[in-house]
């Protein structure tokens, strides 16, 4: 298992930190970076979902969908044919991956374009 602590300081502890003066800058740099990355990775989280909150789902046609993947991801192929729509009249269609094919949410079936 991999470990969830990053082995690379943010900042590297003074060497010669021997007056209270340099452990004083060090702790103000450290809460600087600390500030700085949290930021960072606050603004990633904010990102990646849609302003109500949700995740977005990757779009793909038909003819571009992965040929692998993970069984349960998740996408939306774009021309994929809902039940009862006719072959290249696709208007779109949820889609997950059972580990083999691309199976429409609606449906149960291999999606189609």
């Amino acid at each position: 298992m991999a470990s969830l602590v990053n082995p690379q300081p943010l900042l590297p502890f003074p060497s010669k930190a021997t007056e209270f003066a340099d452990l004083t800058q060090y702790d103000a740099d450290l809460i600087r970076a600390l500030t700085t990355y949290l930021q960072d990775m606050a603004t990633r989280a904010n990102n990646s979902l849609q302003k109500d909150g949700t995740e977005p789902v990757k779009n793909f046609t038909v003819a571009t969908l992965p040929t692998t993947g993970f069984a349960g991801a998740i996408l939306y192929a774009s021309d994929g044919r809902k039940n009862g729509e006719g072959a290249g009249a696709g208007t779109g269609v949820l889609a997950f991956y059972d580990g083999t094919n691309w199976i429409a949410v609606d449906s149960g079936q291999t999606v189609a374009a």
